[in-house]
């Protein structure tokens, strides 16, 4: 180690100047050598030289060399760029350690957002579970009582087919057919009804069947019974019985297509010219026909379906008779007018408008 005769600071060994006041160790081995070219009993004038040119190196110091000025700065300036550099990354660090709780508290309020957004959907849900719960036992309930009074209603007319069926089975084809016709015509037309219509279709195909061998037979019995006899004179058509080609016409109808309101049922004309009405509600009227013969243009239904679902179309027709009805206890007087329909069956219509259709038709069985 150096020790600066200056300021006393410890320098490393081969050191020019002092690190600390800059004091230049060579003026001090020059003279080191001077002081060793002389003789030894001089060496305490040696020392006096020595602690008389201490001023000479102060004045080394007050005016250093070019050399000595730089490297006294060199401490300072990377001093200088210490302190800037600390500085720098203490503001980074405030601004980072400022800025994190508001990013902290964002993202909690974030949070809080999101969780109540989750609360509130999940409430949403369940609400929607509980409203969907409700409505769906709510249709149940609704689809089973409606289940069970269509199993009610698919009953009703069970007693009725019933009795229907012992007519036909009598060979009462008529008096079956009256009673089919009990069944309102706008049951028949739903489709819960449909095994309903199908057995009233069939009775009354048996029906129709047997009044039409019933004539013939009865055709057959009176040409045996007349051919002894001499041939009668036709009788009138003037009158009121059904006779001759009017005959077809003494016949049982049942009424085509209920409008609201309207209760007729069934209508029978017997050969002696006698009318009965029964209606769906029980009631039944009386009266007494004629009938002539007729043309012209009259209002009628298409009748291809014998239980239509809808209101059938309106058409006008060109009937072949017209059967005047004399109704009882002061019913007043009715005419209806007969034509052959393109279903081979017999229709009787009033020709009266009703609504967009018509009052009163009839069809035979």
């Amino acid at each position: 180690m150096r020790i600066c005769p200056n300021c006393q600071t410890e320098n490393e060994e081969n050191v020019r100047f002092c690190k600390e006041c800059g004091f230049n160790f060579t003026n001090e081995e020059v003279e080191e050598a001077v002081v060793a070219s002389e003789p030894a009993e001089v060496k305490p004038e040696i020392e006096t030289f020595e602690s008389e040119e201490i001023p000479t190196v102060e004045k080394n110091i007050v005016i250093p060399s070019a050399s000595e000025t730089k490297n006294k700065k060199t401490p300072w300036l990377i001093g200088a760029v210490i302190v800037l550099l600390a500085t720098i990354v203490g503001g980074l660090i405030f601004f980072f350690i400022w800025n994190q709780p508001q990013r902290t508290i964002i993202k909690t309020a974030d949070s809080v957002i999101s969780e109540v957004k989750t609360k509130t959907t999940a409430s949403s849900e369940v609400a929607k579970k509980k409203k969907t719960t409700t409505t769906s036992s709510t249709e149940t309930t609704t689809k089973d009582s409606k289940k069970t009074s269509d199993k009610e209603d698919l009953t009703k007319y069970d007693a009725t087919i019933k009795k229907a069926k012992e007519l036909t089975l009598d060979e009462k084809f008529k008096e079956s057919e009256l009673k089919l016709a009990e069944i309102p015509v706008s049951d028949l037309a739903k489709e819960e009804f449909k095994s309903v219509r199908e057995a009233v279709d069939d009775l009354s195909k048996k029906n129709t069947a047997g009044i039409e061998a019933a004539k013939k037979n009865k055709g057959k019995q009176t040409e045996k019974a007349v051919e002894p006899t001499p041939a009668a004179p036709a009788p009138s058509t003037a009158g009121s019985s059904f006779v001759g080609d009017y005959a077809k016409w003494a016949n049982s109808y049942v009424f085509y297509y209920n409008q609201n309101g309207q209760k007729q049922g069934t209508l029978a004309i017997a050969a002696n010219g006698g009318v009965t009405q029964t209606n769906n509600d029980g009631t039944q009227f009386f009266g007494f026909a004629t009938v002539t013969g007729s043309a012209g243009s009259i209002l009628s239904y298409n009748t291809n379906d014998m239980y239509p679902a809808s209101q059938p179309q309106s058409k006008s027709i060109n009937p072949n008779v017209s059967i005047t009805i004399q109704w009882d206890n002061g019913g007043g007087t009715q005419v209806l007018y007969g034509y052959l329909s393109y279903s081979s069956r017999l229709v009787l219509t009033d020709g009266v408008a009703k609504g967009s259709g018509v009052n009163e038709v009839w069809i035979s069985y």
